[in-house]
C-alpha cells in the first residue's frame, strides 16, 4: 500500500530521528563504559565478596566486585584498598594493579564481621600476587592453592622485575596453607611466601620489608623465601660472570611466623644485607623434598642475624639440620636460638 504524501513524510522523518538516535547511543556507549571504569578505579576503597554476579557491580560497600578479575582489571588510585568480605570465598588470582606511596600504602586486607576471607589459587601458579608496586601492605587473609598439586606454585609473590629499588612491604597476619606446588626453589620457585627479583635490565632489589605473625603450613616446597637475580659475585658456586652483579635488598625483616609441615626448607634468605630472623616457630620441614633442605640459613647473604628462634621436624639427611651458615655469606650471628628432634641435627656450614 502506498502511503499518501503527508503521513510519508512523516514516517520518513521518523525513521531517520530513529536511526539517528540509535547511532548516537552507540557512538556514547563507549565513553559512557569508559567513564564508569574510571569512576569505579578512582575510589579509595574496593570492596569484594565473590558470589554470582548480579550485574551492577562497582566496587562500593552496597555493590561489591563478584570476582578477582574485575579487580586486577582496575588502574587503582594510589594508596587504594582492596578489601574482601570475612567468611568469603573467591577463586583465582589476586593481582590488583596499584602502588602506595611514602604514608598512604596501598592495603590489601579485610572487612565485615567473622573468619578471614579465602583467597583460593585454584591451581594457577599465584594466589596473591605484587608485581612492580612499592608500599604496598597485605594482612588478615586466608590463601590456599591445592589444585592441579605437584605444579609450579607460590601462596604470596612480592616481585619487582627490572623496576629499581621497591620500598615498603608489609605482610602480616597472613594464614597460608595448602599450596601444593613443585619441587622448585628460587626466583620461579614454589612457596608459601616469595619475595623475588627478577629481570636483568634495571638493578633492582627491595627495602624495608617486614614479613611478621603469619601461619605457612603444608607448603611445598619452600616456606619463606627471599631470592633475587641480582645476586652475583665469585665467593659463590652459582657465580655468572656476566650476569647482573650483586645487589642486596636492605632493611628487611622476618618475625614471629610459624611454619609447619613443609616440603622443603623454612625459612631462606639470599641476597640481602642486614636481615633480621627472629622469633619463628618451625616444626616439619624437609617432609617431601628429594632434594636438600635445612630449616633456617642465609646464602649469599651478609650480616644476618638469627636469634629467638625454635626449629624441629627435620625429616631426613638431605640436609635436616635446623640451621645452616651457607656458601658466599660474610658475618652470619645465630645467637639464643633452640633446636630439637631434628634428623639432620643442630647445625651446617658450607664453605
Amino acid at each position: 500500500m502506498t502511503l499518501p504524501t503527508p503521513w510519508r513524510s512523516q514516517a520518513i522523518r521518523t525513521a531517520g530521528a530513529a536511526l539517528v538516535a540509535v547511532a548516537l547511543a552507540a557512538s556514547t556507549a563507549p565513553a559512557a563504559s569508559a567513564a564508569n571504569a574510571s569512576r569505579d578505579s578512582s575510589r579509595q576503597v574496593q570492596y569484594v565478596d565473590c558470589g554470582p554476579s548480579t550485574g551492577t557491580e562497582n566496587g562500593s560497600r552496597k555493590r561489591p566486585w563478584k570476582t578477582l578479575d574485575q579487580v586486577n582489571r582496575l588502574s587503582l588510585r594510589t594508596g587504594s584498598s582492596v578489601l574482601l568480605r570475612r567468611g568469603s570465598r573467591c577463586t583465582g588470582t589476586l593481582a590488583p594493579q596499584g602502588t602506595g606511596r611514602p604514608g598512604r600504602p596501598m592495603v590489601i586486607g579485610a572487612y565485615g564481621q567473622g573468619a578471614k576471607p579465602v583467597v583460593d589459587g585454584g591451581g594457577n601458579p599465584e594466589t596473591l600476587l605484587l608485581r612492580n608496586t612499592r608500599w604496598v601492605e597485605a594482612s588478615n587473609l586466608e590463601i590456599t592453592n591445592s589444585g592441579n598439586p605437584g605444579r609450579n606454585k607460590r601462596g604470596v609473590r612480592v616481585q619487582l622485575q627490572d623496576y629499581g629499588t621497591g620500598a615498603h612491604y608489609r605482610l602480616t597476619g597472613l594464614d597460608i596453607h595448602d599450596i601444593l606446588g613443585d619441587d622448585t626453589k628460587g626466583t620461579e620457585g614454589s612457596a608459601g611466601i616469595l619475595f623475588s627479583v627478577t629481570g636483568s635490565a634495571v638493578p633492582t632489589r627491595f627495602d624495608d620489608v617486614v614479613v611478621s605473625g603469619n601461619t605457612v603450613r603444608t607448603v611445598d616446597r619452600e616456606g619463606i623465601y627471599f631470592a633475587s637475580t641480582w645476586n652475583n659475585r665469585p665467593v659463590h658456586g652459582d657465580y655468572e660472570p656476566n650476569g647482573p652483579v650483586f645487589l642486596p635488598s636492605t632493611r628487611v625483616v622476618v618475625r614471629g611466623n610459624t611454619l609447619k609441615d613443609l616440603g622443603g626448607d623454612g625459612i631462606v634468605i639470599t641476597a640481602t644485607d642486614g636481615t633480621l630472623v627472629e622469633h619463628n616457630r618451625l616444626d616439619g620441614f624437609q617432609r617431601r623434598s628429594a632434594r636438600y633442605n635445612a630449616g633456617m640459613w642465609p646464602w649469599n647473604a651478609d650480616r644476618t642475624v638469627f636469634q629467638y628462634n625454635e626449629v624441629s621436624g627435620g625429616e631426613t639427611t638431605r640436609d635436616g639440620m635446623a640451621y645452616d651458615v651457607d656458601e658466599g655469606t660474610f658475618g652470619t650471628v645465630f645467637q639464643y636460638n633452640v633446636s630439637h628432634d631434628n634428623a639432620g641435627g643442630f647445625f651446617l656450614v658450607c664453605t
